[in-house]
């Protein structure tokens, strides 16, 4: 029976089970694709699951505040800016996906009209953590890079976490 002769018929049970049958048809043809991602690294899924995790740990352990997270696609070296104020001693916190081997962190502060590095980690690991406590309001230059992937990967996702007390 198909949809038009459900809804002319006007019988309920027939309506249902059409729309029963419409679903698992979507299901089965929608779930492999949604759950092949994983493996291929194109899901944002273990990356929210990795961030709930350390969004946790900052603010219920550390007792800190969490001033901006981000997500996006790393191949190479991405950069965003933010403005620090004085008075905080701020987290800069980025980590990779499971397809990272090693993923860094380096903050410029503009010294005389030029981004100057000022803090990095360069650890041969998954994430980076470095502290910032600023004496005067300046824009800051983070730049985040991933310099080894796991397997075959040649891209994956990072997370950014800034944060103060």
């Amino acid at each position: 029976m198909s949809y038009k002769e459900c809804k002319k018929s006007n019988d309920s049970r027939s309506f249902a089970k059409f729309g029963i049958a419409f679903l698992w048809l979507l299901y089965f043809t929608w779930a492999p694709q949604a759950f092949a991602q994983y493996g291929d690294g194109t899901s944002m899924v273990p990356i929210y699951r990795d961030a709930r995790t350390y969004i946790d740990y900052i603010e219920d352990d550390l007792d800190k505040e969490i001033v901006r997270i981000e997500f996006d696609i790393l191949r190479t070296t991405k950069t965003t800016e933010r403005t620090l104020s004085p008075g905080w001693e701020y987290g800069i916190f980025a980590f990779g996906d499971y397809t990272m081997a090693d993923i860094d962190i380096k903050v410029y502060k503009k010294v005389f009209g030029t981004w100057t590095l000022i803090k990095s980690d360069t650890e041969d690991d998954r994430s980076a953590m470095v502290t910032i406590s600023p004496t005067a309001t300046e824009d800051y230059r983070i730049e985040i890079s991933c310099y080894r992937f796991n397997g075959n990967y040649s891209a994956g996702h990072y997370g950014l976490i800034i944060f103060h007390e």
